[in-house]
């Protein structure tokens, strides 16, 4: 930190009574083993279980420390201030803070935050800005890297280019360096609408998702149902086709047979008629639909009809 200021906080459990870990003994770990081996069992076949790593129980229990709470932390506090005292630690202390804290995560919630020693904060200073930090601040610890980001950022911007002319006093130049500084801001402005309106995109995205994996799933619900329909008039289909093939496929063979013969005699007798009639073929066909016309209307087969045009 470039104001050599420094912030300590110490952070431990909500629940002291068990704050500290000890090592398990052999007959719990292999409890806990086995609990975790009859889960692991349950939640994945046989073939999963190949693909996923199976848990290990956790070797360590958790205890009461034999130390109060108050005890540790006044113990740290004054070691602190002792190393500094000494010339161990360069700077100086802004404060000695205790944070509850017993979150899962890489991150310390404040559950609860008390001062030892000193102020609850520290200040840091950047680009000739003095900032006000708490440990819940978000703040780059780097400050000399910061400041490098920061630089890069105002040259983009065009402040750079702006507090040089207003240290010259030169109005074109400040002209200049202010037009720079709007469009940048503009620029800013486009970018924060562009963000809202991908956000915008992207929520109705995930609601027209939404409906069609609901869509999707009626569907496939409707089409299960289907299946058994189709099933169901599968087997009713192979129950009438038994059926079918004896009540009419016999008849339908007997009836093929007899228009086949129909057939035959009626060119058989037609054979006559083309040999003593002088016509095209044309006129053959107009006399050939004459004649089955005919008899389905006189009381006469075509065999008969055509020997008269015979």
């Amino acid at each position: 930190m470039k104001t050599g200021e420094i912030l300590v906080d110490l952070v431990t459990s909500t629940n002291w009574a068990s704050a500290k870990r000890v090592p398990a003994s052999e007959e719990l770990i292999r409890e806990r083993q086995k609990g975790l081996d009859e889960w692991f069992e349950r939640r994945y076949s046989p073939k999963a279980q190949q693909k996923h790593t199976r848990p290990s129980a956790d070797r360590f229990v958790r205890v009461q420390p034999e130390l109060s709470e108050e005890e540790v932390l006044a113990g740290w506090r004054d070691r602190l201030l002792q190393l500094k005292a000494e010339g161990k630690i360069e700077g100086t202390f802004a404060g000695i803070l205790h944070t509850k804290n017993d979150t899962l995560a890489d991150i310390v919630e404040d559950q609860g935050t008390e001062g030892l020693y000193g102020e609850r904060f520290f200040y840091e200073e950047i680009l000739g800005l003095r900032f006000r930090i708490t440990p819940f601040s978000f703040f780059q610890t780097n400050s000399l890297g910061a400041e490098k980001l920061y630089t890069k950022v105002r040259e983009y911007a065009g402040f750079t280019e702006l507090q040089a002319a207003q240290q010259v006093n030169d109005p074109d130049k400040i002209r200049e360096a202010t037009d720079a500084v709007q469009d940048a801001e503009t620029a800013l402005n486009n970018a924060r609408a562009a963000v809202k309106q991908t956000q915008a995109d992207i929520a109705s995205c995930n609601k027209e998702l939404k409906t069609a994996q609901s869509e999707w799933t009626k569907a496939g619900k409707s089409l299960e149902s289907f299946g058994k329909s189709c099933d169901n008039a599968s087997k009713n289909l192979n129950k009438a086709g038994k059926l079918l093939s004896t009540t009419l496929t016999t008849p339908i063979v007997a009836l093929g047979t007899a228009a086949i013969k129909s057939s035959i005699d009626f060119e058989s007798s037609f054979t006559s008629v083309r040999k003593t009639v002088d016509a095209t073929e044309a006129q053959f066909e107009q006399l050939a639909a004459t004649s089955k016309k005919m008899s389905t209307q006189v009381a006469a087969g075509t065999d008969e009809i055509n020997e008269v045009m015979a």
